[in-house]
């Protein structure tokens, strides 16, 4: 799915400068937790944006895993620019050669990939599989529980979605990125448009809607316990650079959340 848009995804997904990009930063410094000394694999690292994050915020070992290599050569990359001990593999969560234990696993943006709950399950069983017991996973997932009434409200952020209404299991939803989401041609399709304000920079991707039982679900079945969903964090200088009103809308329909889960037992094989 990345292959074709890695350079234009950590151009426009990973910008400091958008509204997303700096709720995204907050959340994970507000509710990431304590680091330090901790070995911590990032499953679905895209190109290292958090892993990075994760090793400069104090994480002993850090191991980062995607199965795109083009988001993998990104990670290398900026390894090779500025070494820091991580380690990147080439590889697929769901059948991923075992790595070791980690005190921590995180998943940022991964999960919503997952097009049934027999992949959701799979996703979740990797990540069991590399915790240890008492070990704690925490991630980022778009907010498939949005209503699709509500994604027009997501454009001022630079983001637009598109997807069946009513949703049901399994429906897709696109997500995309960039300057065609500010754009006001009716007919804009990002790729082809033709409007004078329009350059077209957009990165596009599909995410399945699972319900939220289906996560409970597959979490339980991996033997991860204790999942919850919190919303999104914005910082008080955000909120009063732009203004209230301005985040407002992202605090009552925010475009992704964070889950938390606890390994406490041994998996039975």
């Amino acid at each position: 799915m990345y292959e074709q848009i890695a350079q234009e995804y950590q151009r426009l997904v990973r910008d400091p400068n958008s509204p997303l990009c700096r709720a995204e930063a907050y959340t994970f410094q507000q509710q990431i937790g304590p680091l330090d000394g901790l070995r911590v694999l990032d499953l679905g690292c895209g190109e290292g944006f958090y892993t990075r994050q994760l090793q400069q915020r104090g994480a002993a070992a850090v191991v980062g895993v995607d199965q795109s290599p083009s988001m993998i050569a990104l990670a290398r990359e900026a390894e090779a620019k500025q070494p820091s001990g991580i380690q990147y593999h080439l590889a697929d969560v769901c059948t991923l050669e075992p790595l070791g234990q980690f005190d921590l696993v995180v998943s940022f943006f991964m999960l919503n990939h997952a097009r049934s709950y027999t992949e959701l399950a799979a996703m979740c069983r990797g990540i069991a599989a590399h915790l240890k017991e008492g070990g704690r996973f925490f991630g980022f997932n778009h907010n498939l529980e949005l209503p699709p009434a509500a994604y027009p409200l997501l454009q001022q952020y630079g983001r637009t979605h598109s997807a069946p209404d009513p949703l049901r299991e399994g429906d897709p939803i696109t997500v995309s990125y960039g300057d065609a989401a500010d754009c006001d041609a009716a007919d804009c399709d990002a790729a082809d448009c033709d409007a004078a304000d329009c350059d077209a920079a957009e990165c596009s991707f599909v995410d399945y809607y699972l319900s939220r039982a289906t996560y409970r679900a597959a979490f339980q079945a991996a033997g991860l316990e204790a999942l919850q969903w919190r919303p999104p964090d914005v910082d008080p200088a955000d909120l009063a650079r732009e203004g209230e009103t301005f985040w407002q809308t992202f605090l009552a329909y925010p475009s992704f959340v964070t889950l938390e889960a606890s390994r406490q037992h041994a998996q039975i094989p």
